[in-house]
């Protein structure tokens, strides 16, 4: 019997292997092919069958990281599909995925989003402040961005940047977005300095020249941004920050939850060698001392 998964004939390869499998339960070939075939097709409760199946005869780091991956596609799958009916469900589904493993980046993020649909907007921040803590992902800081502008409360993110910054002033990663927050705010003069003690500090990446000219822009000085456009200049992708995936390197204009380049979950991160002289040493104290981070235990 022989199987094509490239041919994306799901139904043909699905029933292929299932015979194989009735032939040989053990076939970790077979079983890698089915379940892999199911994530394809996002068939995540096939996936989440199959991959129980791999865990009994490898018992590896991967292998937990991948169900991990699947359990959370369930539930983010009940999350987009039948929401308010499942709520507390889903909820408490996403606090075991992160009691089984803390840095899982995905699990806080829809937990955040979980509390946000159900109006407990002090809940999501304290899930994103304990999702920085235990990451130092920026993404958490990306979303308590967006939480506390939009309840009209700018000035709790200022001081987490604020904070964060006291303690490590040489990180340029969140000196960068402190600016860009900044812009965001229309704190022109304020986002103007830190970028120029970025300058000065040795930092030119594309990102960098473009908050520089959006802020000139705001300023009305339009020759400056100019030159500043002219150091951002080509972007091939129009974002700010650069995000690769640690374990295949591919790169990403965002933050995404799953590397569809080589199907793994909570790799995407920023790609640090665009900021050279980050230095978070010291930030673990602030992490664990932030009232943000305090509140309902995970």
């Amino acid at each position: 019997m022989k199987v094509n998964i490239a041919s994306k004939d799901y139904s043909r390869n699905e029933g292929i292997l299932k015979d194989i499998l009735r032939i040989n339960e053990s076939s970790l070939d077979a079983l890698r092919m089915l379940r892999d075939l199911y994530i394809w097709k996002k068939d995540w409760d096939g996936a989440h069958d199959v991959e129980k199946k791999i865990k009994r005869f490898v018992k590896t780091d991967e292998e937990n990281r991948r169900l991990l991956g699947i359990r959370y596609e369930k539930v983010f799958m009940l999350f987009n599909e039948r929401f308010s009916a499942n709520s507390d469900k889903i909820i408490d589904e996403l606090k075991e995925i992160i009691s089984e493993e803390k840095r899982f980046i995905p699990a806080y993020i829809l937990l955040g989003e979980a509390y946000k649909k159900t109006g407990k907007l002090n809940e999501a921040g304290r899930v994103y402040g304990r999702g920085y803590t235990k990451t130092g992902h920026i993404e958490f800081l990306l979303k308590m961005e967006d939480l506390y502008i939009d309840r009209g409360d700018p000035g709790v993110i200022l001081k987490i940047y604020r904070r964060v910054l006291d303690v490590s002033p040489e990180d340029h990663l969140i000196s960068f977005l402190y600016a860009r927050l900044c812009l965001r705010l229309e704190m022109i003069d304020e986002a103007i300095d830190t970028l120029n003690t970025l300058i000065a500090e040795g930092e030119d990446f594309k990102g960098l020249h473009r908050a520089m000219a959006e802020a000139y822009i705001h300023r009305g000085e339009l020759e400056n941004a100019v030159e500043e456009f002219r150091g951002a200049f080509p972007m091939e992708q129009q974002v700010y920050i650069p995000f690769v995936c640690t374990k295949c390197q591919a790169i990403k204009e965002e933050w995404s939850d799953f590397c569809e380049s080589c199907s793994s979950w909570n790799t995407i991160n920023v790609k640090k060698e665009e900021f050279l002289h980050t230095d978070t040493t010291e930030l673990r104290t602030l992490y664990d001392e932030a009232e943000w981070t305090r509140g309902e235990s995970l």
